[in-house]
């Protein structure tokens, strides 16, 4: 367990190890708001599905009515477009809030940290926190 991976409990302002799931000092469930971050990534790319599912079927809708093809194809079309609606609003979208969420986060862990929140450990949380919304 190196210095690298030790970063500060928002509660205790102890130094613990990035991986931990609780604080081993003051028993925090969620020491360095990464488990609040999950679910809200989780949470973003449940709605963005379900959002994209309605204009998908009108999307395949129109296609069925221009092209006067069979039901089946109809639901294949609609799921490719659903699909590609997803990838197309991951990109675009659900990235840039999850930025921004990462940035909000980033804010409230150094406020709460207060003078404990030397660049070095806001920076190894930032790089932590990148890999667990992106992963």
């Amino acid at each position: 367990m190196g210095n690298n991976q030790l970063l500060i409990c928002k509660s205790c302002k102890k130094e613990i190890h990035s991986e931990a799931d609780s604080c081993t000092q003051c028993g925090d469930k969620d020491p360095f708001l990464f488990k609040e971050l999950k679910s809200k990534r989780k949470e973003l790319a449940i709605k963005t599905s379900i959002y994209l599912f309605l204009p998908a079927l009108i999307i395949a809708g129109l296609i069925n009515g221009a092209l006067e093809i069979k039901a089946p194809v109809t639901y294949i079309i609609a799921f490719a477009t659903w699909i590609g609606l997803i990838c197309i609003a991951r990109y675009f979208y659900v990235n840039n809030r999850l930025w921004n969420l990462v940035d909000s986060y980033g804010r409230t862990y150094k406020d709460m940290l207060g003078y404990n929140a030397d660049e070095m450990v806001l920076k190894k949380w930032h790089n932590k926190a990148k890999d667990i919304v992106f992963e």
